[in-house]
């Protein structure tokens, strides 16, 4: 299609353009150059004219020189122009007066739709970020041990005051005599702590010693021929697997001297509970807490590392 015939004589400006015809669609490449220094620029438009070359209204622009745009409607000729159902008919084709079969245009956008998509993050910023996260979970994952242990350890503590009281209940009941020699001086408490060969539980050489479960239940050492053993209340042998708190009953010699024990009505002491005693292990067995491995050596036990707990407690006559 040869527009030259329909192209508007404004002094000093020339349009420059070329008709391409595909598939039997007719479009239409245009450009309007700056006129020379010293020329005067084209009239005013009226509104008919600027309105959009296919029928599609002014979105706002106008014709500015060297810009590229729509060409005023008169560059085609009258009776040419597509109609003015192009715009509502968008991705037809069209057919104008003159038969030529044209192809609706793309508007121009403008507002939000005219800005440039934003940009998406960086591979560097997303390894930074994934990096950040990491570290971060390491830490939080790193507070997960000490707070499990220090959950297991108030609840280990809860259990050593229920077996103070279970092991003063025991105590109660027992004749006078019978539970006094449970009671060792402090003396004899600090000999065995400083002993590395110190076995608590060798019943024939410190029967003093008690064990208790972690239900609270306690046990006292039997030292008749047939039954030495640790022994609960109900006079169950209390397993090695079950011994889970060791427990001292220190007399308070400065409420409770020995030599006043004859006279004495009650006889104060500190009941010390420590633990873990012994850990089950798999098959039934049981490992003795601080014993040497290879059960011997100049320290065969180390009982340093056990939890201590103190409690008081009155012995009555």
């Amino acid at each position: 299609m040869d527009t030259t015939q329909h192209r508007p004589a404004w002094p000093g400006w020339k349009w420059h353009g070329r008709g391409v015809v595909a598939a039997g669609v007719t479009r239409l490449e245009f450009s309007v150059r700056a006129p020379v220094t010293g020329i005067a620029a084209p009239p005013p438009r009226t509104p008919a004219q600027r309105s959009s070359v296919f029928g599609i209204p002014n979105l706002g622009g106008t014709l500015r020189p060297g810009s590229t745009g729509s060409p005023p409607a008169e560059a085609f000729g009258e009776g040419c122009v597509p109609p003015a159902t192009a715009l509502e008919s968008a991705g037809t084709l069209l057919t104008d007066a003159c038969g030529k079969t044209w192809s609706p245009p793309t508007t121009r956008r403008s507002g939000p739709e005219a800005r440039a998509p934003r940009s998406a993050f960086s591979l560097i910023e997303v390894v930074a970020a994934i990096a950040i996260f990491a570290i971060g979970m390491v830490a939080v994952l790193g507070l997960f041990a000490p707070v499990t242990k220090s959950v297991a350890t108030v609840t280990d503590a809860e259990s050593a005051a229920r077996v103070a009281d279970a092991i003063r209940s025991r105590i109660d009941v027992m004749p006078f005599e019978s539970a006094l020699v449970l009671i060792q001086t402090p003396a004899n408490v600090r000999k065995n702590d400083g002993d590395p060969a110190y076995n608590p539980n060798d019943g024939t050489k410190h029967p003093y010693v008690l064990f208790a479960k972690l239900s609270g239940e306690a046990g006292v050492y039997d030292s008749a021929d047939t039954r030495k053993n640790w022994r609960d209340s109900s006079d169950r042998v209390v397993a090695d697997r079950d011994k889970f708190f060791e427990i001292d009953l220190i007399r308070n010699e400065a409420l409770s001297p020995a030599d006043s024990d004859p006279l004495a009505s009650v006889v104060a002491y500190t009941i010390r509970v420590r633990w873990p005693a012994f850990q089950p292990i798999a098959g039934g067995g049981s490992v003795q807490v601080g014993r040497s491995s290879t059960g011997g050596g100049p320290v065969p036990f180390d009982h340093s590392r056990k939890q201590v707990l103190f409690f008081t407690g009155v012995l009555r006559r």
